[in-house]
């Protein structure tokens, strides 16, 4: 028998180790596009530490879910709000509760310690009554998510997160779609939970994508918390969309992240992106291929403690034809445990101010960094 041994070196880049991995060990035919997206969800799941959140329940109390169901939904709710880092300048947390009518529990400014609002969260009453869904995302948007009850100014890029959960069909499908548009509208990143007699028509439209849609057969607090790992993360790196020409400002602790997204506008101009450090140092990380940009995969890197600025010329991209978004991630580097203060703004057209910067986003260099491009 003839062994013939090829030694081939690995790749220290993930698309490199991607190829590597999809051309000599893995049998299950996967890509590789597959390996890089893999790798990517582990380091934002190993890696995840939100700066800052505002995160609002909506729970079905109507006739239908019972108050044996409705406990289960209590324990669910409390063990996504355990797994965050409640604070006034952390994660912010509010509930309230929906049949034919809104209780709203407690807002997002009512309890500052963890330990509170899990005592609140236990303590919750069960109501029954019909279905207004569309009362329910109506009061979110307007009194769950209002500044005078401590959602955070849109000045600070905080996002804004709600989790609803349903049991059944709602009082008026048509009523329910016109609230969900407008909850959209106003920047809430919603996440919709559906639980046996729910329907997924509504459920699609609540959610602020498909992805974000989950439909369990039965009330089971098992089948519940298989999904509270997902959101928990998912909730974690949500990215609110913010307007060219906005600056958003916020102190992002050392090791924290804030995420972004900026319009790419569809004029081949481009946007310049800034970075302006006034206290600590921080590291910006841009993508128009991967929502959550991180240390790992990126297009753009700055590092600065001080004011930096990258154009990004859509000639230049690798997905000029489909980048309509450009996906920002800021980090907290200072390492004297200081606080870091940022502002971070976008413009059209190429209003940089470091010619070296603009070398940075080239093709040449992301494929000498970063290897093949996906697509």
């Amino acid at each position: 028998m003839l062994v013939i041994t090829q030694s081939i070196p690995l790749a220290s880049n993930i698309n490199g180790q991607g190829s590597y991995w999809a051309n000599y060990f893995t049998s299950s035919g996967g890509t590789q596009s597959d390996y890089v997206t893999a790798v990517n969800e582990l380091l934002i799941l190993q890696n995840c530490s939100v700066n800052a959140l505002d995160l609002y329940f909506v729970m079905d109390a109507s006739g239908s879910v019972g108050s044996s169901n409705f406990q289960l939904m209590k324990n669910f709710v409390y063990n996504i709000a355990n797994s965050f880092n409640v604070g006034s300048d952390s994660v912010r947390v509010g509930v309230m509760s929906f049949a034919s009518s809104n209780s709203y529990h407690f807002h997002l400014n009512t309890y500052t310690a963890k330990s509170s609002v899990l005592t609140a969260i236990n303590n919750l009453p069960y109501s029954g009554g019909g279905t207004n869904t569309a009362g329910a995302l109506d009061g979110m948007r307007t009194i769950g998510f209002s500044t005078s009850n401590g959602a955070r100014p849109s000045s600070q890029g905080v996002p804004r997160v709600g989790i609803v959960i349903t049991d059944g069909r709602s009082n008026s499908y048509s009523a329910t779609i016109a609230a969900a548009n407008n909850v959209h509208n106003a920047g809430i990143i919603v996440f919709a939970i559906g639980i046996a007699g729910a329907n997924q028509n509504e459920l699609n439209a609540i959610a602020s994508q498909l992805s974000y849609v989950s439909f369990l057969s039965s009330f089971s607090l098992t089948l519940l918390n298989s999904l509270q790992y997902t959101i928990s993360q998912e909730s974690c790196v949500a990215s609110p969309d913010v307007n060219l020409g906005e600056t958003i400002s916020d102190n992002i602790g050392s090791g924290e992240t804030k995420y972004l997204n900026y319009p790419l506008p569809n004029n081949n101009q481009g946007i310049t992106i800034i970075l302006n450090v006034t206290n600590g140092s921080a590291t910006l990380y841009a993508s128009t291929v991967v929502s959550t940009p991180n240390e790992a995969f990126y297009d753009v890197q700055i590092t600065t403690d001080r004011y930096e600025d990258v154009y990004i010329d859509p000639a230049n991209l690798t997905n000029p034809s489909s980048a309509d978004t450009v996906y920002i991630a800021i980090e907290g580097t200072s390492s004297n445990g200081a606080s870091n203060q940022v502002q971070v703004s976008a413009t059209q057209g190429d209003t940089s101010t470091d010619s070296v910067a603009i070398e940075k986003f080239t093709k040449t260099n992301f494929s000498k960094n970063f290897g093949a491009t996906i697509t």
